[in-house]
């Protein structure tokens, strides 16, 4: 059995990739990605 490589984000985030909400997801976790890239070089 395989299943199709596809999410459907509409289901988790209205209006699917245009969703302000998935745009906010992202934005956070390219700052964590920098928070923790820091903390490596500052450790």
């Amino acid at each position: 059995m395989t299943y199709p490589n596809t999410w459907d984000l509409d289901s988790i985030f209205p209006g699917g990739t245009k969703s302000k909400a998935l745009q906010s997801a992202e934005k956070l976790q390219t700052l964590l990605q920098q928070q923790e890239k820091i903390g490596k070089g500052l450790g």
